[in-house]
């Protein structure tokens, strides 16, 4: 890099030396920034495309007040059963409680799909570590990020916010947060197995602490993310469709869905598909139009990109996703897919 600025001193600088010093200041940086970070660009022509279709939003409905809500007295059930492993029984005897509102489950704005839950595990020694992370997923979000960033960003119309987190140190309880308002972490004073009772207390689906005899609550069966997330399941993608077009007016097979691994930290990428001979890029929607690098992510990440009408497997010609890093990096591609057009019934 210093070989390139001494070039620029001694070629460059003559050249320009008429220009005003803050242009030259701007432009300098940016010289040295293509010096460290370099474009890796992954493309796939005529990919394969699955169509992915919609489920029942009326069996989802059933299916959230039939399968995943239960007692209070299952979730101890559970929780006491010696022959359930004990990193379940942790999970059961732990799982939270939310205080139920009017309408909570109409399913005529944003609703909760039901509770589930991460667990880590690590060991020092004798001693093993167990961080409990339990998340509350919705159809939607009445307010916060507008649905459009929200699908481009995380390439489906869901909410899944952190409701609580717990950790233990062998037997002993380490900590316990829950998310409140504006996305904080709050530490609180927890007693493992209390049955702890949140309200949600945001449009956005952040939440607070209350007395379990505030009013009703409700008892989530907790699930394994991993084993079920509800953002791929096509009954919950029918409802959360279906009040995406009577809320925002969105429909979401108008996209171009495209899940992929970043391997990298802090390596920001862009994603492009050319549909019947058009682009359409990421950026368009988090950097307003203009060109550049869009998310920073690393690990497993889905975006999805609006066209503005339904495409067909066929009409995709091209897929291209664009990291800037200073060091090699390919980002692999997991999925494509699309939905067929909605059918709307009156």
């Amino acid at each position: 890099m210093w070989a390139i600025l001494h070039l620029f001193r001694q070629r460059i600088l003559p050249v320009v030396g008429s220009i005003p010093a803050l242009a030259l200041a701007a432009y300098l940086p940016m010289l040295v920034l293509h010096t460290v970070a370099t474009s890796h660009m992954e493309q796939i022509d005529r990919p394969r495309i699955e169509v992915r279709h919609f489920g029942d939003p009326e069996r989802a409905l059933v299916r959230i007040l039939a399968d995943n809500i239960t007692t209070v007295e299952q979730l101890d059930a559970i929780a006491n059963d010696p022959d359930v492993s004990p990193l379940d029984r942790l999970v059961f005897a732990n799982a939270p409680l939310l205080l139920e509102t009017p309408g909570m489950f109409s399913g005529v704005r944003s609703m909760p799909l039901g509770l589930y839950y991460t667990a880590s595990v690590s060991r020092t020694g004798e001693t093993q570590v167990v961080t409990i992370r339990y998340y509350l997923y919705f159809t939607g979000e009445d307010e916060g990020t507008p649905i459009r960033e929200r699908m481009a960003r995380y390439g489906h119309p869901f909410d899944g916010e952190l409701l609580f987190q717990v950790t233990f140190v062998g037997d002993r309880l380490l900590s316990a947060y829950f998310q409140a308002p504006g996305h904080r972490l709050v530490p609180f004073r927890y007693r493992p197995g209390q049955r702890v009772t949140f309200a949600i207390a945001s449009p956005n689906h952040n939440f607070r602490l209350v007395l379990r005899d505030e009013g009703p609550v409700v008892a989530f069966r907790p699930q394994n993310e991993f084993n079920a997330n509800p953002f791929h399941d096509p009954d919950f993608v029918a409802l959360a469709a279906r009040q995406a077009r009577q809320h925002h007016n969105l429909d979401i097979s108008h996209y171009v869905y495209i899940a992929f691994q970043n391997p990298l930290a802090r390596v920001p990428v862009d994603v492009s598909v050319r549909v019947r001979g058009q682009w359409h890029h990421l950026h368009d929607v988090l950097l307003d139009g203009m060109p550049g690098p869009s998310l920073t992510v690393q690990g497993y990440h889905q975006v999805a990109i609006r066209l503005g009408f339904t495409p067909r497997p066929e009409d995709i010609d091209e897929v291209r996703i664009v990291a800037r890093s200073r060091q090699p990096v390919r980002v692999a591609v997991f999925a494509l897919y699309v939905y067929p057009e909605q059918v709307v019934v009156a």
